[in-house]
């Protein structure tokens, strides 16, 4: 956990924020402290996604929802990968089996990195996704199952070295085997 003013040091309005905070480096937490469950929150900058509805919002303003008591603003910034773990029932797993991949508003040409270590705090996982021109290229290197979710793209129309499935607003990518995989955009 990071006050905002610690991650973007240059945005004067970040300074002032007391009341939501940055979870590692792609998470913004704005929790609620009223009983409507109003949630009045900032974001700098960027682009941002709701993790849980994959709302995309613009950054560099503020935000004003009604929330529910099960709900709150958690915003991923773009360029972030969320590895989202297999099983919800136990807090130690092997994280890295069965992991899914949550890649948020790819930066053309920019690296999108993150990794995953298992319960013996050993690196399991290390992925890295690249959007450049009309493609994605995905390398994982982990000798465990996974899946890419590419949240808020539906516009692949051919993937190499594995399957692709688009459900909603996203496109899940099951790899076939090792080595990169590609994926193509319309």
């Amino acid at each position: 956990m990071r006050s905002m003013v610690m991650e973007y040091t240059s945005d004067p309005t970040c300074a002032y924020l007391d009341k939501q905070y940055m979870l590692g480096d792609s998470l913004l937490v704005a929790p609620i402290f009223n009983d409507e469950g109003i949630a009045h929150y900032y974001l700098p900058e960027g682009r941002w996604t709701d993790f849980f509805t994959s709302e995309l919002k613009s950054g560099g303003r503020w935000y004003k929802e009604k929330h529910s008591y099960q709900s709150i603003p958690l915003m991923v910034k773009e360029g972030s990968i969320i590895a989202v773990g297999a099983k919800n029932e136990d807090a130690v797993y092997d994280y890295a089996e069965n992991v899914t991949l949550r890649a948020y508003e790819l930066i053309e040409n920019i690296p999108s990195t993150t990794v995953v270590y298992d319960k013996d705090t050993t690196l399991a996982l290390n992925a890295e996704i690249t959007k450049k021109d009309k493609s994605i290229q995905v390398d994982v290197k982990s000798s465990k199952n996974y899946t890419v979710e590419l949240v808020n793209v539906t516009d692949v129309t051919h993937v190499e070295n594995g399957d692709f499935q688009v459900k909603d607003n996203s496109t899940f990518i099951t790899p076939r085997g090792k080595g990169t995989i590609i994926c193509s955009l319309k």
